[in-house]
């Protein structure tokens, strides 16, 4: 399937108005409203059935996923083993440590 380049445009439109929209919130609004996602997340019955939840990290002025990563940690931490719970940990610190934040200058 080919992209045509007049939908490649609207894209970068879009996601251009949104960092736009996003860079005009406060960072208390950006707080939380990534706060009430997460808990929008948790509640979503697929994610409360979950065995397994793969997650994207936030970069580029998106949507902050922190708070969500350390609820499904939280949650995934009452029924695992602790083995598992030492790799998942080790993966959200590394992930972390290797998550440099800084505002878009798109």
């Amino acid at each position: 399937m080919t992209i045509q380049p007049d939908t490649l445009l609207s894209r970068q439109h879009i996601r251009q108005q949104i960092r736009d929209r996003r860079r005009a919130l406060s960072p208390e609004q950006q707080r939380l409203f990534a706060q009430q996602a997460a808990e929008r997340m948790m509640a979503w019955p697929p994610v409360v059935l979950a065995h397994n939840v793969a997650l994207f990290l936030s970069f580029d002025g998106e949507l902050d996923t922190q708070p969500l990563e350390r609820s499904i940690y939280m949650a995934w931490r009452k029924k695992s083993t602790p083995s598992e719970l030492a790799r998942a940990f080790a993966a959200i610190v590394r992930s972390q440590a290797e998550k440099h934040l800084s505002p878009s200058i798109l």
